[in-house]
């Protein structure tokens, strides 16, 4: 009980000073970060793992050329990356043995386990993969004894459900030591090899922030009932668990917060910008630093024409801006390198960033605004705003005249739902209001809000297991939920009882999105995994009650997302990838005429990973990428708390 205090306290104590005066920083300007070496022959890098002795850093990343999700090797001092994986598979998550002869990793072949036999030498592959389980396993929800024998792992064995279970590391039958409900995962050995760590969500009372408290749960690999280490609050973004450098990280917000597995404080340290989130970082063999991975690749924000014309530069590539949306002639950008907000872009390159005081909406007291969105008419701001007491109110702020109005306050979002708007899924707007979301008692309730600050309530669910999605327009509602292996589409006009005007066995559907004025609805639907994938864009015309039985118009788009309807309602754009990720582009997919596909963007040679439509119609605003490898990073946590001593 007393670790689980303490734990509690150094959190809040501290979270709620880094709220107050936080500010998310670059790499470069904290004194305990320090760049150890570029790689340029891999992107995406993730899950760095040193071996035990510190020699080698293996990890996951995308070859440049772009065929799958491949495991490396780099010597820990720097050097060229070797692929231990080859192919066209995704493999993640590698995790070194004792003696740093084997790697054990998950490979999107099986879902499962793999294992290949490294040289300590060399760090070179020295044997073919094989296979290790049957079973399938959650994407951090494993890990390998010290002994080099033995292999713990969750996987899942039926809704929100999972089985903790420990295989030899040469395969063969697997022992189940405890059954888990809720999300589960970090799943770690202790430096003995005596008991597990993992973390669980603790689904009860209200997430925060869109998460859930959670339990660091300790269990002997002998069997037995789990106990809880301790409690990790509501709110916090993400846990990384070491036992064998004997280390907790917890972020919040801005700052993250280095434990001992007894809850005393190690470090708080700054997030710094590009950073990767908790689940991406590794710890040194004894804790004394953290390394990950900062992407160096940047990007420019193009403007494109649909329908010919030069191309346009607006920002240089000293940054990663990305345009969320157009408001008017200006686009609304988010991203690194914009300060401290988000800021509007207008077509000839220059940039405003709105400052927002809401100290007198907030009685005079200060308040850290975090994050904002703009309403169709470009001068009113929907802003979030965090209290010192770790509290979000939502504010109505007047750019012109910074005048500002209080909506809402104490707002907790959620992730189990995500609410669209209308004509752009991506964007939170229905008409001239927007969109958020509340949890109060175990319901999520939507809420639009206008630029006066008046907020109704427009749908209201119980907190789901399982994502769901929710469309609207004015005076319609649109709900996408899967009930075991079947997806449901219920569309609802007015009073009326919802329709199911789809119901689909072994699918999934995705975003979806209506017009403008609410007679037209668009979603993805996909079928099948890896080689028997199909993915097809829905049309449904939801005039009114009679359109809703009418059979929906079906177009092949293959792997795409992000439905945004032209203004003249004849069709929507997407996003699309090919499955090397090598190639971007954006696509129209038509509502009448030939169910074919056509690209839209066929001038732009860069990948880019969004676009952003203009009112018009006639041109998207995408984040061309120009790719500089990938840098790793050191955190050096005792010059962290040397210079805390300082202070």
């Amino acid at each position: 009980m007393k670790a689980r205090l303490l734990l509690g306290a150094t959190i809040v104590a501290t979270a709620v000073a880094a709220r107050a005066s936080a500010q998310m920083v670059r790499p470069e300007s904290l004194s305990y970060m320090s760049r150890l070496f570029r790689l340029n022959d891999v992107s995406r890098l993730e899950n760095p793992q040193y071996s035990r002795d510190g020699r080698w850093l293996a990890f996951d990343a995308r070859s440049n050329d772009g065929r799958g999700q491949h495991i490396f090797v780099v010597a820990a001092s720097g050097g060229t990356p070797v692929a231990i994986t080859t192919g066209t598979q995704g493999d993640w998550r590698p995790m070194w043995t004792q003696g740093g002869d084997r790697l054990v990793f998950i490979s999107g072949l099986t879902g499962g386990l793999m294992t290949i036999a490294i040289d300590p030498a060399t760090g070179r592959a020295v044997g073919p993969v094989k296979r290790v389980t049957i079973d399938s396993v959650t994407p951090r929800g494993f890990d390998v004894a010290p002994d080099g024998k033995r292999i713990a792992y969750f996987t899942p064995t039926g809704p929100n459900t999972l089985d903790l279970r420990v295989v030899s590391i040469n395969g063969g039958p697997a022992t189940t030591l405890t059954t888990v409900q809720g999300g589960a995962d970090v799943m770690r050995f202790d430096r003995s090899g005596a008991h597990i760590y993992f973390a669980v969500n603790r689904l009860e009372g209200t997430p925060k922030n869109g998460f859930w408290a959670r339990d660091v749960k300790r269990i002997a690999a002998a069997g037995g009932a789990p106990s809880t280490v301790f409690a990790i609050p509501e709110g916090l973004m993400g846990v990384q668990i070491d036992p064998i450098a004997e280390r907790v990280l917890v972020r919040n917000g801005e700052r993250a917060h280095v434990l001992t597995l007894a809850g005393d404080s190690v470090a708080t340290i700054a997030w710094p910008r590009g950073l990767r989130t908790v689940a991406y970082l590794g710890f040194s063999p004894d804790g004394s630093s953290i390394i990950s991975a900062l992407d160096a690749t940047r990007s420019s924000i193009h403007v494109v024409p649909l329908d010919g014309g030069p191309i346009r530069a607006l920002t240089d590539s000293s940054g990663y801006p990305w345009p969320d949306y157009w408001v008017g002639d200006h686009i609304f950008v988010s991203g690194d390198g914009l300060g401290s907000l988000d800021a509007l872009l207008a077509l000839d390159g220059t940039k405003s960033t709105p400052t927002f005081d809401l100290r007198k909406a907030n009685d005079g007291v200060p308040l850290k605004a975090v994050s904002s969105a703009v309403f169709s008419d470009g001068i009113h701001f929907l802003v979030s705003a965090l209290t010192a007491a770790g509290d979000t109110s939502l504010f109505v702020y007047n750019s012109r005249t910074g005048e500002a109005q209080r909506a809402a306050q104490k707002v907790t979002g959620t992730r189990a739902i995500v609410a669209f708007g209308s004509v752009d899924s991506y964007a939170g707007r229905v008409g001239s209001e927007m969109l958020y979301q509340n949890v109060r008692n175990g319901v999520v309730e939507v809420h639009l809000v206008d630029v006066s600050g008046r907020d109704r309530i427009v749908h209201s669910v119980p907190v789901p297991k399982q994502r769901e999605m929710l469309a609207f327009a004015p005076g319609r509602s649109a709900h996408v939920y899967q009930r075991g292996d079947t997806a449901y589409l219920d569309v609802t006009i007015g009073s009326g009882k919802p329709v199911h005007v789809l119901v689909r066995p072994g699918a999934k559907m995705t975003e979806v999105v209506f017009n403008a004025d609410g007679s037209s609805l668009y979603t993805d639907v996909s079928t099948g995994t890896r080689e028997n994938y199909r993915q097809r864009g829905a049309f449904f015309s939801t005039a009114d009650a009679r359109s809703l039985t009418a059979p929906a118009r079906w177009v092949e788009t293959g792997d795409c997302w992000h439905p945004t309807w032209l203004p003249d309602g004849t069709g929507v754009l997407e996003f699309c990838e090919n499955a090397t990720g090598t190639r971007t582009w954006v696509t129209r997919v038509p509502a009448t005429g030939p169910a074919t596909t056509q690209t839209v963007t066929q001038r732009e040679t860069a990948i880019f990973w969004d676009y952003a439509l203009s009112p018009d119609g006639k041109s998207v605003a995408v984040p061309a990428e120009s790719n500089s490898g990938t840098d790793l990073w050191r955190v050096d946590l005792r010059a962290t708390a040397k210079g805390q001593r300082g202070r």
